[in-house]
């Protein structure tokens, strides 16, 4: 797995080194040939990858949590899923594209995060478990550093974090911690699928769960557009009804999530 070398501009200004840095994940992801349609957190529409450079996936990314400039780690977190097959229809309004591209977690094939800072770590989850790799700067190839990541039966410990955390620089450290250390992760308002799902799909993957929080959970059982009920709602059940559709969640080992949810 090789990683890609960025240039970013000569600036101490934060916002123009993170539009860097956006676009040089925009170019990589279209030359793949591999995503059809790219979400991200900061784009107010889908974006539709050109005939000829698409695929037949979806991506939803967040490009970069954190700020270079002040930030001593930072990270980006991404998600891909399959196109429907409807997808192919003439109706080519951003509205209906939006549409098509709203999916639960559970139909995620793969997700991630990586973690620059003194080394680069990249954790990659699938179905067949999840792998953390870490980056060798002397040839730019990432190598697998623990190839079974599975989440610790630890003693309680929670980990929280608080208000809209899309763009903070720590809520991705803070639940790799719990990824590795054990514990209970509680997320701030987070982009359901640019976001929460991915982590959720993560935490799946590793032998925990990641259920709402009771303040979510409300706001998801009034939603008319939602059917839901029940005192755990999995995050990877939820179907964002717009792309930047916020919850928050609880995560960790099942036992400890369904003891401690309300």
């Amino acid at each position: 797995m090789t990683a890609t070398r960025l240039r970013c501009p000569r600036t101490q200004n934060g916002k123009e080194i993170n539009a860097a840095i956006n676009k040089i994940w925009l170019e990589s992801l279209t030359k793949s040939r591999s995503f059809k349609y790219i979400v991200t957190s900061t784009s107010k529409a889908v974006i539709e990858v050109d005939t000829e450079f698409a695929g037949d996936l979806i991506v939803n990314l967040t490009s970069l949590v954190g700020d270079v400039t002040v930030d001593p780690a930072f990270s980006s977190m991404f998600s891909i899923l399959h196109t429907d097959k409807q997808t192919h229809s003439t109706e080519r309004t951003n509205e209906r594209i939006g549409d098509l591209v709203l999916k639960p977690g559970k139909e995620i094939l793969a997700a991630g995060y990586c973690i620059y800072g003194a080394s680069t770590n990249l954790v990659l989850a699938s179905k067949a478990g999840v792998i953390q790799y870490q980056l060798d700067d002397r040839d730019g190839e990432f190598y697998v550093s623990r190839p079974v990541v599975s989440l610790p039966e630890t003693t309680l410990k929670l980990t929280q974090d608080c208000g809209n955390v899309q763009h903070s620089a720590n809520f991705i450290i803070n639940f790799n911690n719990v990824i590795f250390k054990g514990g209970l992760y509680k997320s701030g308002d987070l982009e359901v699928s640019c976001g929460a799902a991915p982590l959720a799909y993560i935490m799946e993957r590793v032998g925990g769960s990641a259920v709402l929080t009771p303040e979510s959970r409300k706001m998801i059982v009034t939603d008319p557009e939602k059917k839901m009920n029940g005192k755990y709602v999995k995050v990877t059940d939820i179907i964002p009804s717009h792309l930047h559709y916020n919850i928050s969640f609880l995560a960790g080992t099942t036992h400890e999530v369904m003891n401690n949810i309300l």
